[in-house]
């Protein structure tokens, strides 16, 4: 019994105390005005463009905001690039997005809420039990930050088992790309 709380213990709280990376927000990133490079540019099939947040070989992650305008909204669109359809979509009122893949698995968080999607399907994954380092944006000595990577463990709907996996996230904060 003892075995089995240290190896629990170790299952959850290793990833929440793991250390993280972060990365700055510039002082003059708001909503009021975007400053997305073009650079990230992305035509979203029958839905126009937006910027593109993250992608890998068979998925992009593309934000479209409405900054300068109320009420503000940022939709995130999970587009499948082999057909150029959007598998998914999600809307908030602030752009605090950031993303990262693990597998077949896109990690989405708007600010410190996670939404995980099976990027095949465009389906949202539930986990049975999930823990992770992630704290979306935060302010230290008076600047604002977002993490930069994640460590994850879970145990899946399917009984898989996800132990202290660690990957890269890409942001979009106050109308600034933070790669």
């Amino acid at each position: 019994m003892a075995l089995f709380i240290i190896l629990l213990s170790y299952f959850v709280v290793q990833p929440v105390l793991a250390p993280f990376d972060s990365v700055q927000v510039p002082p003059n990133c708001t909503t009021s005005l975007s400053h997305l490079p073009e650079s990230r540019d992305y035509i979203i099939a029958g839905d126009g463009r937006g910027t593109l947040l993250a992608e890998n070989t068979s998925t992009a992650v593309v934000v479209a905001a409405d900054y300068g305008k109320a009420p503000f909204i940022a939709y995130v669109h999970v587009i499948d690039k082999a057909s150029e359809r959007i598998i998914q979509t999600f809307d908030f009122h602030n752009d605090i997005v950031d993303a990262g893949f693990d597998g077949d698995t896109l990690y989405l968080f708007n600010d410190k809420l996670g939404y995980f999607v099976d990027t095949k399907s465009g389906a949202l994954l539930h986990n049975i039990i999930e823990t992770d380092n992630y704290r979306g944006l935060f302010e230290s000595n008076g600047n604002r930050f977002v993490q930069s990577d994640i460590t994850v463990s879970a145990i899946t709907s399917t009984w898989h088992l996800i132990v202290r996996h660690h990957f890269h996230m890409s942001s979009i904060a106050y109308g600034c790309y933070l790669p």
